[in-house]
């Protein structure tokens, strides 16, 4: 297995209620951050591909309630001009 590494940003900010949720859902894998003043989960996943972590990562983040991811950044996919 790979590590794969990468951020979900989220549709709302994360209490520590929240937190918890996240956490028994799957994603102690997971730190709760921000990115541009968007609340985010920083994942490190071990899976066997990316789109595995990214897919799994995903459906456990939205399994709790009024979360949805509203999109994925990875470093690996940045590229300077």
């Amino acid at each position: 297995m790979t590590t794969h590494t990468f951020l979900l940003i989220l549709s709302q900010p994360i209490d520590e209620a929240t937190s918890d949720l996240l956490f028994d859902a799957g994603l102690g894998d997971a730190a709760v951050t921000a990115v541009g003043g968007e609340p985010a989960l920083d994942v490190d996943r071990d899976a066997s591909s990316p789109q595995e972590a990214i897919a799994s990562a995903t459906r456990q983040a939205e399994s709790v309630p009024g979360i949805r991811v509203l999109r994925l950044e990875r470093e690996d996919l940045v590229r300077s001009a």
